[in-house]
């Protein structure tokens, strides 16, 4: 898919109709990476993704840290 960039300002944006937005399950806010040479834009993680993700990576040593 190609998409347009439109001039708003001094910066361009890359407007993501409601249709495209809603098959990827877009809503407000996007997570940008750049990788290479791709822009990707991810749903942002839940609080709850964050602390699982937190405990399995660190869980061990924030128990033995909270001893």
């Amino acid at each position: 898919m190609i998409k347009r960039l439109i001039k708003t300002g001094n910066s361009e944006a890359l407007i993501l109709d409601r249709t495209l937005r809603a098959h990827l399950g877009l809503e407000g806010s996007v997570e940008i990476r750049l990788r290479e040479n791709e822009i990707v834009l991810t749903k942002p993680k839940s609080i709850e993704e964050i602390a699982e993700r937190i405990d399995r990576r660190y869980g061990r040593a924030l128990k033995r840290l909270a001893k």
